[in-house]
């Protein structure tokens, strides 16, 4: 593309994206919820960018390359995860957009290492894991200094998936409203014998009914002061926001040399 008129774009995508994905962040991590308006709008613009980038492009046949690579990355996978009913589809068009903000290496322009030559978004979506990954062990520490002892009734799966995803509340605490967004990770079921429970290692943005739990503590099935393990789902738009801020920082080496690490480990 044009330099001039691609320098230009490529400050506006970033300008955009560290208000619109920043304030879409901060709801993500604090209530799970996303502000429509914002997402639709970061969308429109997004869509926008990227079709004058495709218009103004030099080499029009490796742009669209890059696009179809970005765009399978962040469509893919965050589809897949939608359907898996794991994230909502707020979350799908947030991916989407940074797909077609960030499809083309001229990004790495503005990054503190001034080369890259892997699709941005593809490294977003990186940095976003590593992210993802450090928050769960951050949060297994917590959970296991003050919950092991837990712990001790749970099988072994559970054992190590409970405290990366999750931590342990009192069951009234949970049914009375004061964890509005997180969800069991596990299910009761009452049979002949009594009440089964089976422990979910993952669970979909509805969760449990509540309303299945609060029942079985007003019928005395489960006393309200039994621990249920619950948890807030993965703010991913936080994640990503993360992403694009280490692209800034560290361009696309720190993936590009696993990579060339992996391929000749082969």
């Amino acid at each position: 593309m044009d330099t001039d008129i691609g320098y230009v774009l490529n400050l506006a995508r970033m300008a955009v994206t560290f208000t619109l994905v920043g304030l879409l962040a901060f709801q993500d991590f604090k209530s799970r919820e996303l502000s429509a308006v914002v997402v639709y709008a970061y969308t429109a613009i997004s869509a926008g960018v990227f079709l004058v980038s495709l218009l103004t492009s030099e080499v029009l046949t490796l742009a669209l390359v890059y696009a179809g690579f970005s765009l399978l990355v962040t469509a893919g996978l965050f589809m897949s995860l939608f359907k898996l009913g794991l994230i909502g589809d707020g979350d799908v068009f947030v991916a989407i957009a940074l797909g077609f903000m960030f499809f083309h290496p001229s990004v790495y322009e503005l990054t503190l290492p001034r080369a890259g030559v892997l699709p941005p978004s593809l490294v977003i979506v990186f940095y976003a894991a590593l992210a993802s990954i450090a928050s769960m062990a951050v949060n297994a520490i917590l959970v296991l200094a003050k919950y092991t002892h837990l712990l001790k009734a749970v099988e072994t799966r559970a054992k190590i998936v409970l405290p990366l995803v999750g931590k342990p509340i009192k069951l009234l605490d949970y049914v009375s409203g004061k964890f509005k967004h997180y969800y069991p990770l596990q299910e009761y079921t009452l049979t002949d014998t009594g009440l089964s429970v089976k422990y979910k290692f993952l669970t979909g943005v509805e969760g449990e009914n509540v309303s299945k739990l609060k029942k079985l503590v007003e019928n005395g099935i489960l006393d309200k002061d039994t621990y249920v393990w619950v948890t807030p789902g993965l703010p991913f738009v936080s994640y990503l926001f993360v992403g694009v801020v280490l692209l800034l920082v560290l361009g696309d080496r720190p993936l590009t040399k696993l990579l060339t690490w992996f391929l000749q480990g082969l």
